[in-house]
């Protein structure tokens, strides 16, 4: 059976279109069908491109991911939820990770990581690497001697919603994705949190992350916006704190930028076979499409 390509909405689908309607349409038109061995050739070239990452956006995975994958294995006495064990299990990942890169495991199975500076051959290797381990250590530090750790580290395993990122849900009929980090209930009502480890607070994402996070909320649990508590956490230097801010986009103007950002990209989509590339500009130059527009 085909697959058949369905419209949804996630913030970075939305960020990518506000960003750049060439990179829009290569990523979510373009490379369609890709992945198949024996698709067009720019087909499968465009999916590839789709699939690189920044180095920013591997760390803040590979973080993300470490926390919560400790805390479950804590919780099963496998491992003590520690500074230790998440610097551990964090520099595995990062190995294997690192591996796959290195060995162009991509070509093969495009989930495989392909980092953007590696692709384009700008970066030394082995500089990336130990700067990675350094930056992925130094969340850690941060994150570890922070309250919320060890608001964290005496949670039940019961007390978590422990779902595979990312989720979705339905707002006004339109299919959002997000991907929140931890969710969990106690006596002051329900607790999302989202780490930013690579973004700091002047950053323009995280009110807009936090407010699509309350209402998913909203809608899965049923409940009124007062009983949410959105954090986003910022883990910087260790020498200044770990950052918990209360805060988020306002969710009645986020509604109608998600429902209002919708059309306007299926507009786009359904006028794309007639779509031009326009010229290239200097925001190209960190894009991960470059090789199309500028080569």
């Amino acid at each position: 059976m085909d697959l058949k390509r369905e419209f949804s909405w996630s913030y970075s689908r939305y960020r990518c279109f506000d960003f750049c309607r060439t990179a829009y349409h290569l990523r979510y038109t373009a490379s369609w069908g890709g992945w198949d061995k024996f698709s067009d050739e720019n087909a499968r070239l465009v999916y590839t491109l789709k699939n690189l990452r920044s180095i920013k956006t591997w760390l803040s995975q590979v973080f993300r991911e470490t926390v919560k994958k400790v805390f479950i294995e804590s919780k099963g006495g496998n491992a003590d939820f520690n500074a230790v064990n998440l610097k551990k299990s964090a520099l595995r990942r990062l190995k294997n990770d690192w591996h796959d890169a290195v060995a162009s495991e991509w070509k093969n199975d495009p989930r495989k990581l392909n980092l953007v500076e590696l692709y384009y051959g700008k970066e030394d290797p082995e500089r990336i690497f130990n700067s990675s381990v350094n930056r992925i250590f130094d969340n850690i530090t941060c994150f570890s001697q922070s309250a919320l750790f060890e608001e964290i580290s005496k949670l039940p395993y019961h007390g978590i919603t422990d779902e595979k990122n990312p989720v979705s849900f339905f707002l006004d009929g339109l299919k959002i994705w997000l991907s929140p980090d931890f969710i969990f209930s106690d006596k002051r009502g329900l607790n999302l949190i989202n780490f930013c480890c690579e973004t700091g607070i002047d950053g323009d994402d995280w009110p807009y992350l936090s407010g699509i996070g309350v209402l998913y909320a909203c809608d899965k649990f049923k409940l009124p916006e007062d009983k949410i508590n959105a954090r986003t956490v910022f883990t910087g230097e260790p020498a200044e704190g770990c950052l918990s801010v209360y805060s988020y986009a306002n969710t009645s103007e986020l509604r109608n930028t998600i429902n209002e950002s919708a059309l306007d990209m299926l507009e786009f989509e359904n006028n794309s076979i007639s779509f031009s590339r326009p010229e290239a500009d200097s925001k190209c130059m960190g894009c991960e499409f470059r090789r199309i527009c500028l080569e």
